[in-house]
């Protein structure tokens, strides 16, 4: 069992990550300018700025992960695979006439 989450996600998915990103990376920098707009004190507002920001790295991270996936998919025509194909299943190595009408069955 992997304990990555990105290893099963669909490549074509939307990047979710990356809005992610941007929405703590503009929170951060609000925490950050706030007190120097308003007679605040500055150091819990900095600190949340430096937790926004880590959460933002982490965040990135991911989403750099799911760029990178789509962008290498890029250019490559779609397949789909027939779950009745009998030729699909013998070509998995299910040569069981039994089982092949059993699984053909099943999907209808």
């Amino acid at each position: 069992m992997s304990d990555d989450p990105n290893k099963y996600n669909c490549p074509y998915r939307t990047n979710y990550e990356i809005y992610i990103v941007i929405i703590w990376l503009f929170i951060g920098l609000i925490s950050f300018v706030l007190p120097m707009l308003y007679q605040l004190p500055k150091e819990p507002y900095w600190i949340f700025s430096g937790f926004a920001a880590l959460l933002s790295a982490i965040f990135g991270s991911k989403g750099i992960e799911v760029f990178v996936r789509k962008y290498r998919l890029k250019g490559y025509p779609l397949q789909f695979v027939d779950g009745n194909s009998k030729e699909m299943m013998k070509l998995y190595g299910i040569n069981d006439k039994e089982t092949i009408a059993n699984v053909c069955k099943k999907q209808r």
